[in-house]
């Protein structure tokens, strides 16, 4: 009696137990990371009597958590690939949007510019068209500035979202450590299913903000690993990141590993994850966009000042500078323990990559590496003021008294735009005329002629000097009655600074004057070589205008954006997809889980039928004892 007792009894906990699971897996159809569970069944030992063995009922061995940790592990995967190009396209994307708007980009205000100039080299003379030429200069510096400021301000807010996922980082860090701890408490005869899912629900979360490693312990806890193995989670133990301002700019976020070893920058080996997408961005699109930038302002500084130091202006004086730029930056690391210091000229800005470098002191020797491919640039000279150190057309002076492992940034164009201005008082600065002038006597025997001249040298004390050409036979010449010197048809004379060219057949006794250019408003040589600036190649060793370069710069990051939109596209299937065979294998079934209820309902219902009958037993029992 006491049997049959037993074996509903066992029968009708086991179902009710069946009964529970079910209800929670349907409870938890829709909750994040739950993985199904069932109560896993086995007949109780049997019973041994003289005929035989007799059945004691149904025990329950545990409840099983459905789990594919190679499932799993490839959802941790595709989700941190996912994240990481999401990320960068929409950080990308931003970028884009701002370089190639027909409106508020730098080519419209590039092409208003030079259109000006064309203007001013038409009509010299009037003031209208230099007041243009005047205004169309501010507006080309205020839109360098504006397209600068929002990219620092896209700066700063990446910088502001690295903090943030740093600090997510190291909160999922302590919740896994946490539950590690729990898990582990609670012991691996009997595991935790809710607290194994809560666990790597939030790895799951870990990696969409970085890629990590994880390794599981025969105690049921897992550690997690980060760049190149520096440890975030060991059982219970977390090792934090910090953020915190680059050595170099107070201004940018680094991320450091304060491991058992000392500190280990990591923001060249964290990947995947949004933090991934993050530093990709800033290496990537970001930086070499503001360089890119910061070098067209240059150049066109450069070019256009050289231009029009060449001519005369309003006043009839060699031009001055009009545009002025921010200077080279060379920062020493806050880390550095010695007295050195370092200023940074950009000589050459058609030699100057769209790259930053670090710029270090051995204890012997200084040497210099490109921080995108960390290869070392050659240096030559000396470092000295008289004889600096030359490379990728920088000059690079040091001065102070370095330590070994002093090291330097050395960043020759991003403040560029930051120190960009106008620096001409008034529109009278643009030189339209040639400085000098020839001219051939008018009782010159043949009919040779002799141009204006090309400016060579401003500097010399004789520039304006005015000297007279005489011809002492037909392949010789003085100057000003002096010296005798040889002339082949065809060549330049070169004098006081300027190369003259002559054409025709000089005879003896032809004489040419070259002059200071007098009286010079209508003159446009000059204004006509400021506008041919807009298409010399001074960008990228010379073969590219600014306007190609950032033609080129506009190209290149949408193409990187496209290509990181496409990526973060594919990737969002391949994470679907994932998760849907991970669901497949340990998501609830809701129709699985209606049939299992009612099969676990209608055991339940046998097994209390199997107690009734017990009872009625035993009824018939007592019922015949008391006759």
């Amino acid at each position: 009696m006491s049997s049959i007792l037993g074996i509903g009894t066992s029968a009708l906990s086991a179902f009710r137990r069946s009964l529970d699971t079910v209800g929670q897996n349907i409870a938890n159809a829709n909750t994040p990371g739950y993985n199904r569970q069932r109560v896993q069944l086995s007949a109780r030992s049997p019973q041994f009597s003289g005929v035989g063995f007799f059945g004691r009922g149904v025990e329950i061995n545990s409840v099983e958590r459905y789990y594919n940790a190679f499932l799993d592990n490839q959802v941790r995967n595709a989700g941190s690939s996912a994240s990481r190009f999401e990320t960068l396209a929409g950080f990308g994307g931003r970028v884009d949007d701002l370089l190639a708007d027909p409106l508020a980009g730098l080519a419209p205000a590039l092409s208003s510019f030079y259109s000006a100039v064309q203007d001013f080299s038409l009509d010299p003379a009037t003031p209208a068209s230099r007041g243009a030429l005047f205004a169309e200069a501010e507006s080309l510096v205020a839109r360098f500035q504006s397209l600068d400021d929002q990219l620092a301000g896209v700066s700063e807010e990446t910088s502001q979202a690295v903090a943030q996922t740093i600090s997510e980082i190291n909160q999922l860090s302590t919740s896994i450590a946490d539950l590690n701890q729990r898990i582990v408490t609670a012991g691996t005869q009997r595991p935790p299913n809710d607290l194994l899912d809560e666990r790597d629900q939030l790895v799951r979360e870990l990696t969409r903000l970085v890629d990590v490693t994880v390794t599981e312990e025969n105690n049921g806890s897992i550690n997690v690993f980060v760049g190149n193995g520096q440890t975030l989670v060991i059982g219970g133990e977390t090792f934090e990141l910090e953020v915190q301002p680059s050595e170099f700019d107070p201004n940018r976020n680094e991320v450091i590993y304060r491991g058992l070893g000392g500190d280990t920058p990591l923001r060249d080996i964290l990947k995947g994850g949004e933090i991934g997408g993050l530093f990709e961005f800033q290496n990537t699109i970001l930086d070499p966009t503001r360089r890119a930038l910061g070098a067209s302002a240059v150049a066109v500084a450069q070019t256009f000042n050289e231009q029009n130091a060449l001519g005369l202006d309003a006043n009839g004086n060699l031009g001055g500078d009009i545009f002025a730029t921010g200077p080279a930056r060379g920062t020493p690391s806050a880390l550095n323990t010695g007295t050195g210091d370092i200023s940074v000229v950009v000589q050459d800005i058609g030699q100057v990559p769209q790259s930053g470098y670090r710029f270090l002191f051995d204890g012997t020797d200084y040497r210099l590496f490109r921080d995108d491919t960390g290869a070392e640039i050659t240096l030559t000279g000396t470092g000295t003021g008289a004889d600096p150190f030359r490379a990728d057309g920088l000059a690079i002076t040091v001065s102070g008294a370095p330590a070994a492992g002093d090291t330097f940034e050395v960043e020759p164009v991003l403040d560029a735009i930051s120190g960009l201005s106008v620096v001409a008082s008034d529109p009278g600065a643009f030189a339209a005329a040639g400085p000098t002038r020839g001219s051939a006597d008018l009782n010159n025997l043949s009919d040779a002629s002799i141009d204006n001249g090309v400016p060579l040298d401003t500097s010399d004390p004789n520039f304006f000097a005015t000297s007279v050409i005489e011809f002492t036979g037909p392949n010789t010449y003085s100057v000003n009655g002096v010296g005798s010197f040889a002339f082949t048809p065809g060549d330049t004379i070169t004098l006081n600074g300027s190369a003259y060219t002559l054409t025709g057949a000089p005879t003896t006794g032809d004489r040419f004057t070259v002059e200071r250019n007098t009286n010079a408003a209508g003159d446009n040589r000059n204004a006509l070589a400021l506008g041919a600036t807009r298409d010399a190649g001074v960008l990228a060793g010379g073969s590219q205008s600014v306007s190609q370069a950032y033609a080129s710069l506009v190209a290149t990051v949408g193409s990187r954006t496209r290509l990181a939109e496409n990526t973060a596209d594919a990737q969002a299937i391949v994470l679907q997809s994932a998760e849907t065979r991970r669901l497949e294998e340990s998501g609830v079934n809701l129709d699985e889980e209606a049939a299992e209820l009612i099969r676990f309902q209608q055991a339940y219902q046998a097994a209390a039928e199997v107690i009734s009958v017990a009872g009625d037993l035993f009824d018939t029992l007592l019922a015949a004892t008391r006759r």
